[in-house]
């Protein structure tokens, strides 16, 4: 990738998230790199989303190739753990977490849950969720840094958790993520969304 794109780049945020993507454009498809070089992408604000059910248990896969592999969208980003290619979305650097949950029972839909961040089940307030691709650990989230109370967080971006080190989800590659939950403790059924946010590779408009 050629550096001197960066001189076209007007915001810091694209300005930090191309640098990422020069550090990480070994995970980049062949035909990612090559449009990137010929100028044919840009970046755009991004949001991937999984909503999906926790089961009772300790450790456990929320999503992989054997675990949530169909996609729906704004309920699950993902098509057999990849990031859904449609044509608007390739791979996507992340600057942003934001956990959230619901109650529930087993078999409930997730896209009729109403997630929050407050009145978290003391097992998953204290676990952890990490995500992962080719088996390396990209980001470890303690659920607990985003448990509030009250009326807390009082906007939207209060919410997330920006983070110190930008990661790149590729679109090519599968994404792990597990739950983590403390030695010894078996959780109940619960729902859990996973949202990362950042700036995404697309086509670049004509």
């Amino acid at each position: 990738m050629k550096r001197e794109v960066l001189g076209n780049i007007p915001s810091k945020r694209r300005e930090k998230a191309m640098l990422v993507l020069l550090n990480d454009k070994q995970s980049l498809t062949v035909n990612e790199r090559s449009s990137f070089n010929e100028g044919q992408t840009e970046m755009i604000d991004g949001n991937l989303v999984l909503k999906t059910e926790v089961q009772a248990g300790g450790e456990q896969d929320l999503l992989s190739v054997q675990t949530n592999k169909d996609s729906r969208i704004g309920v699950n980003d993902f098509q057999d753990a990849k990031i859904i290619n449609d044509g608007a979305g390739g791979s996507m650097v992340v600057d942003s977490v934001k956990l959230s949950h619901a109650t529930g029972l087993k078999d409930e839909d997730a896209a009729a849950k109403s997630y929050t961040q407050t009145a978290w089940p003391a097992d998953l307030e204290n676990s952890i969720v990490v995500v992962m691709q080719d088996n390396v650990i990209l980001h470890k989230a303690k659920i607990a840094d985003f448990a509030f109370k009250g009326d807390e967080p009082q906007t939207r971006e209060a919410g997330e958790l920006r983070l110190a080190r930008s990661f790149t989800l590729a679109t090519d590659k599968r994404v792990v993520i597990k739950l983590l939950r403390p030695n010894n403790v078996a959780g109940a059924i619960h729902f859990l969304a996973v949202e990362f946010k950042g700036m995404q590779l697309v086509n670049k408009r004509k």
